[in-house]
């Protein structure tokens, strides 16, 4: 788990308020659904602070989704970064933001008893059980759905692609992942084989490639092994790479823009015959929920919760 979480007692009852932060979509996103399940799992109520999402436009998730959850967007209980203890960093600016919102926390817990931060509640083997694992499933599924101005705006997108019926999905991830060493960088020539012969397996030509860099789509646009295959990809996309702190600095119009964009591939993805990822992108994890495990195949690890 990327993110703090902090449990309070209102009344009888725990509540989990989820802070969501300024990390990738996806992180944010799989993050929040992972708390959720453990709430549910531990009859806990559930509620989510967009104080300081980096997605956020005006509404915090309804900016993008029908499904919410209540949003207890007070600054008193909003966090940057996880951990619960004072930083001591004079060079650093940013220790003296997590320090302040460290106190106003605090002082929210005076008010609110029994209330626990912790930095990693649901980050235990709990989520290691197949229980957990059908309910993360279970509510990834049911909160998914798009609100009506992001669903005409990726359907518009989808229109300009010109999609066939049948595609294989595919997934590169370059950018920050790479550049931080989160992820090892798989070689184009191992998704060339890779599309090779799941096209030849299924007989379907189409491919659809999502990815965060153009120089994939030169690179696999212009190969001669993938010539009798039709390529197809977002061509809103003109960045060489998503780099999260790149993002964080962008207006929250641009912001809006690039989050649709990744919206609209994710909706491609998960309506592919087969999809070919890498799951130590966060991205790449949400496609099996809905497209199932048994339709998807990762270049680099097994899927993981988290």
């Amino acid at each position: 788990m990327h993110n703090k979480t902090e449990v309070s007692i209102m009344g009888k009852k725990k509540v989990i308020i989820y802070s969501l932060t300024r990390r990738g979509f996806f992180s944010e996103i799989i993050n929040l659904l992972i708390a959720k399940t453990y709430a549910d799992i531990n009859n806990y109520d559930f509620r989510v602070n967009s104080f300081f999402w980096n997605c956020r436009i005006q509404k915090g998730l309804r900016d993008y989704f029908i499904k919410t959850y209540n949003e207890d967007n007070s600054v008193f209980t909003a966090y940057l970064t996880r951990g619960s203890v004072v930083k001591f960093n004079l060079k650093d600016p940013k220790s003296y933001l997590h320090n302040v919102m460290h106190l106003l926390n605090k002082i929210y817990s005076i008010y609110n008893q029994k209330v626990i931060y912790a930095n990693e509640i649901f980050g235990t083997d709990l989520t290691k059980e197949s229980q957990y694992k059908i309910k993360y499933v279970e509510n990834f599924r049911s909160f998914f759905y798009l609100n009506n101005k992001v669903e005409q705006i990726v359907q518009r997108n989808k229109e300009q692609f010109d999609l066939p019926k049948e595609y294989i999905g595919v997934h590169v991830r370059r950018g920050d992942k790479i550049t931080t060493k989160e992820m090892g960088k798989i070689e184009m020539e191992t998704y060339v084989d890779s599309i090779l012969q799941k096209s030849g397996e299924l007989k379907c030509k189409n491919i659809y490639v999502a990815t965060d860099d153009v120089n994939v789509i030169s690179f696999l646009s212009t190969s001669h092994e993938l010539t009798s295959l039709s390529l197809y990809w977002n061509k809103n996309i003109s960045q060489d790479g998503f780099v999260e702190y790149d993002f964080n600095r962008k207006s929250k119009v641009d912001k809006f823009i690039e989050t649709t964009n990744l919206l609209t591939d994710i909706i491609i993805l998960k309506e592919s015959i087969f999809f070919i990822g890498t799951y130590s992108s966060n991205l790449s994890r949400v496609i099996p929920l809905f497209l199932g495990f048994d339709k998807c195949s990762s270049l680099d690890k097994e899927w993981y919760l988290g």
